[in-house]
This record gives C-alpha cells, sequence and structure tokens, in this order.
C-alpha cells in the first residue's frame, strides 16, 4: 500500500490565496458590504440609495443607539470615495475626541476585511483618509472653531455623525447646505 504525503503547509497557503482573492474580488465589485453590514444597515443603505435616486440632497437617518449608524455613514463615504474620483467628504461631528473615536471604531470595523493594497491611507495630522483616486474623507469636530472653520470647504458629501448633539445647528446647516 502506498502512503500519500500531504502537505498540510501548502493546503494553508492556498486556501489563504483564495480567500484574499475572495475578499479582494468582493471589495472590487461592491459585494463587500453585504458582508459587512448587518441586516438593519444594509436595509438603510438601500434606502439611501433609493432616496438619493430622487435627487434630493438631504437624507437623515433617525434611529436607536448602537445601530451601527457610524459604520454603515464610514460605509457610504468609502463607496463614494472609490466610485468618485477626486471627491471630497466632509464627516462631521460635536468633538474632536468623540470623533476619534468614532472613526477609529467605525474605520476598523469596515476596513477588517479590506485587502491591504485597496486600504485608503490615514493622515493622522489632517484627520483624513485619502485613496488612490485622489478622493478623501475629511473628520472634523465642531468643538474648536465650530462651523465657521468649514466655511468654504467644498465637498460633494458631508456626514453629520450624532447631530443632534452639536451646537449651532441653524448655523451649522447654513454654512454647509445652502450656497
Amino acid at each position: 500500500m502506498e502512503k500519500i504525503k500531504l502537505n498540510y503547509k501548502k493546503m494553508s497557503q492556498t486556501r489563504e490565496s483564495i480567500k484574499q482573492r475572495t475578499l479582494e474580488e468582493l471589495w472590487t465589485r461592491g459585494g463587500h458590504l453585504k458582508r459587512i453590514l448587518d441586516s438593519n444597515q444594509y436595509e438603510m443603505y438601500e434606502k439611501f440609495h433609493a432616496y438619493g435616486r430622487s435627487k434630493s440632497s438631504r437624507f437623515v437617518f433617525l434611529c436607536s443607539r448602537r445601530l451601527g449608524k457610524s459604520v454603515l455613514a464610514f460605509a457610504l463615504c468609502d463607496e463614494f470615495c472609490r466610485n468618485n474620483p477626486g471627491s471630497r467628504i466632509l464627516f462631521l461631528s460635536k468633538t474632536t475626541e468623540n470623533l476619534t473615536e468614532i472613526v477609529d471604531q467605525a474605520s476598523s470595523v469596515f476596513l477588517a476585511t479590506c485587502p491591504e493594497h485597496m486600504k485608503p491611507e490615514y493622515k493622522v495630522k489632517q484627520a483624513k483618509y485619502v485613496y488612490d483616486n485622489g478622493s478623501e474623507i475629511r473628520f472634523k469636530g465642531m468643538d474648536k472653531a465650530g462651523p465657521d472653520s468649514i466655511r468654504g470647504v467644498k465637498a460633494q458629501l458631508v456626514i453629520f455623525d450624532e447631530f443632534s448633539f452639536m451646537d449651532n445647528l441653524t448655523k451649522l446647516s447654513k454654512v454647509l447646505l445652502v450656497p
């Protein structure tokens, strides 16, 4: 009887290679969102896109705490950046400290399965993610300089995370949303 010698190391490497190629394909075609977002987040994602086709300029998620709104917001930003070269997104929150924590948690969850060569680069000093296609997501807390700190900044998409906790909502809305 002939013995068959199995190379478990090579089999493991092959499985890892297949996994990496599959993830890369999912991230390239957009199929990664169904793997990352839970059913509630994915339903909100679909509603956002359906509403966006109605040509409205404003969309609000009003839902409970701990639902994953920040991860969904980051997913929408990431998708927009990948599909719109040279775009700029503002991701705003009440405080810089709060925003740093939100961004760290949301981006780490969202980018956990992203192949390394497809990940955007995070620039700590500028507090922004930069994509290979020139797009960027800028993160800004409204606690230090307030709405005036973003006056004149052009952006194709603006995310207000924890909007109800921000000060000067009327001024903030006018500075950003009204030309």
